[in-house]
């Protein structure tokens, strides 16, 4: 059996937390594993941007109108009509006329829509959202083969409004960089925040609010935010009008220089409304790192069930508060021994490749 990875766009092959190196990296692990794998990217610019990959990786040139297919592309599909294809998002036009292929033509697909069908997202377009789904979207559901989310809200989100009994709930996989480790902290009591800057969430004001009650009590802390975007000015004129002199924006990290920032933290805020993907939270637990993660985040029953850190409501500024006590606290009494455990149970339990994939397996068949 091969599976065909079908993405809008191309691989951020920097910045893991894009939707796309998510598909990049399943990918890789399935072919890992012996699988016969691709990756197509329907973009505007065909240019190839990635490194080598393992497995092969093609670029199709996106069609000028919305519900146009182009003949390049419908003639690859029709060139492997034993494949499963993956389709990657949802609201898709494009997937909509990739699904009228796949009808005619009797080829197996699954989708995943990343988020895309969680009620925060419905809401804010409830009535648009309604007539496309009732004259395009549920179309495309109603021919796929499974349907994938890889989040609670993704799932509940699509049974509210396309109850079926082929919704496949399962996590994305994560496997460290460099392996389970913990290097030293930083001297003081230090707080990270890891995500793109390009527009100011108002999570991001109620994280500097706690942040700065916390500070007025514990004075040896201070709060990382690795990131960038365009609405880092603004966020720095915020920290300068309410005279924040212990936050430090690091601007985004890579590699080495990331897994050094991570190792030095005490613990990682993830404030979530659930439309995003967990990974900050996975890539500091990989160095032993807790996590205080917003109730409305899609990792917050994990977080719990492996006592990997804390859950507070989102914009409830006194219990990040206590939760950040807390973490404090238990670093002095007894070390990062107590967190450690856990975000390694967290991680070889709840999101190893190993378990995963053949999981995933059952998805395509």
């Amino acid at each position: 059996m091969e599976i065909i990875h079908v993405i809008l766009g191309k691989n951020n092959v920097r910045w893991q937390y894009d939707i796309n190196r998510m598909v990049y990296l399943i990918a890789n692990e399935q072919k890992s594993t012996g699988q016969k794998v691709q990756m197509w990217n329907v973009t505007r610019n065909k240019s190839h941007n990635y490194s080598a990959t393992k497995f092969p990786t093609r670029f199709f040139q996106s069609a000028l109108l919305p519900f146009q297919l182009t003949k390049e592309l419908k003639l690859a599909v029709l060139e492997h009509p034993s494949a499963v294809f993956h389709l990657h998002g949802a609201w898709s036009p494009l997937f909509f006329q990739l699904s009228n292929v796949f009808d005619a033509n009797q080829i197996r697909f699954v989708m995943t829509p990343h988020g895309q069908y969680a009620p925060a997202l419905i809401e804010k377009a409830m009535l648009p959202r309604w007539f496309y789904f009732r004259f395009i979207e549920r179309h495309i559901l109603e021919r796929a083969h499974k349907i994938h989310a890889d989040r609670r809200d993704d799932f509940d989100g699509l049974q509210a409004m396309y109850p079926n009994a082929k919704s496949f709930l399962l996590n994305f996989g994560f496997k460290p960089r460099v392996g389970l480790k913990s290097k030293g902290k930083n001297v003081n009591f230090t707080l990270g925040y890891i995500g793109n800057l390009d527009v100011v969430e108002p999570h991001m004001y109620t994280l500097f609010q706690a942040f700065e009650r916390f500070q007025r009590v514990y004075r040896d802390s201070e709060f990382w935010i690795v990131g960038d975007g365009r609405a880092r000015k603004t966020i720095e004129r915020y920290l300068q009008q309410h005279g924040f002199q212990h936050v430090k924006l690091l601007g985004k990290k890579y590699g080495e220089e990331k897994d050094a920032a991570l190792s030095s933290m005490h613990a990682l805020l993830y404030a979530s409304d659930g439309m995003d993907v967990a990974l900050p939270v996975l890539e500091a637990a990989a160095h032993g790192v807790p996590a205080i993660v917003s109730s409305s985040s899609n990792i917050q029953l994990d977080v719990l069930q492996y006592n990997a850190g804390y859950c507070v409501e989102l914009e409830n500024v006194e219990a990040w508060v206590s939760a950040m006590a807390q973490v404090y606290h238990t670093y002095h009494r007894s070390s990062n021994e107590v967190y450690r455990s856990a975000t390694i149970q967290l991680l070889n339990e709840g999101y190893s490749w190993t378990k995963l994939l053949p999981k995933y397996k059952s998805l395509y068949s």
